[in-house]
């Protein structure tokens, strides 16, 4: 280990550093630095001179319990990823401060695990409730992250498991609109003047044809309305702006087609009523022909008999 230029040199700058640590937040809710700290207070009034080992260990001392402090408070403050960073050096200092203290080493190691699990438990309560994908992720992988530091792998790969699966759902997802958004700029590109009726009635002469494009109008909608619902459950709402857009245009298409579509179906609708309604009148005129000289032809036969 390497002592930094500025770190302390004697015994009373070390005493007073870590006097300034007496009291701190993190070494009451963690008593194994509470007791670290009470350890390193007691152990340097104890010696003169320091030699170079000695030096060592309380700087090694030192840089655990600062790092691990600053692991708090960023942890305190809801900044998990800083946090873990801070509790990460903390404990490369401990396994420095192993080679001259194992003891104190294994009681900061404690400490430090407690607090890698407080920031996992943190992280997964935030992961479960945010409704975001991608900051989801990064608090999967922080949880992730948290539990490595403590030395719980199986939790570790479970949930490093969860994040690239919800990965892999979110660039699903975004392939999916992308290609939505791509298929619907088409058609619209494809029917430019299919946003009002007039439009579709001097565009598309063919009646068949008018409701093919509806039918492809109402997949069109089917389809960015399914992009919005994955907008909407992954959270990606940079990318609604677009879609909406896009659904906007497609929307008046839909709804032009269907008023000419249904315009079409109604005067059919009515033509196929008028000439029903004649030959219904046609077969009733013959039925009552017949029926007459059915009639006629009963009474001659019963006067001839007379």
């Amino acid at each position: 280990m390497t002592v930094q230029a500025d770190s302390p040199s004697t015994a009373n700058e070390f005493f007073e550093e870590f006097r300034s640590l007496d009291g701190s937040a993190s070494f009451q809710d963690y008593e194994e630095y509470g007791a670290v700290q009470t350890f390193a207070t007691t152990r340097i009034q104890e010696v003169g001179t320091l030699s170079g080992t000695e030096q060592q260990e309380m700087n090694s001392l030192l840089q655990t319990m600062q790092a691990f402090d600053s692991a708090y408070s960023e942890y305190q403050n809801g900044n998990y990823e800083e946090s873990i960073e801070s509790a990460n050096q903390a404990a490369d200092n401990i396994e420095t401060l192993r080679q001259y203290n194992a003891d104190q080493a294994s009681l900061a190691e404690l400490g430090l695990n407690r607090l890698y699990e407080d920031i996992a438990q943190a992280t997964r309560s935030e992961a479960e409730e945010v409704d975001n994908s991608p900051e989801q992720i990064d608090l999967l992988l922080l949880t992730a992250e948290a539990h490595k530091g403590g030395d719980n792998t199986d939790q570790a790969a479970q949930f490093r498991l969860e994040a690239e699966s919800l990965q892999n759902e979110l660039n699903s997802a975004k392939t999916r609109i992308d290609q939505t958004e791509e298929e619907a700029n088409t058609y619209i590109n494809s029917c430019q003047e299919c946003n009002t009726v007039t439009g579709v009635v001097s565009n598309i002469v063919n009646p068949i044809a008018i409701f093919s494009e509806y039918q492809n109008s109402q997949q069109a909608v089917s389809n960015l309305q399914a992009a919005q619902e994955a907008i909407a459950t992954h959270g990606l709402e940079d990318r609604g702006n677009n879609i909406e857009s896009v659904s906007s245009e497609i929307r008046d298409i839909w709804m032009s087609l269907l008023i000419v579509s249904s315009a079409i179906m109604l005067t059919y609708g009515v033509v196929i009523a008028g000439i029903s309604s004649i030959l219904f009148d046609r077969i009733f005129a013959w039925r009552n022909t017949f029926v007459e000289s059915r009639v006629d032809s009963v009474v001659q036969m019963g006067g001839n008999n007379v």
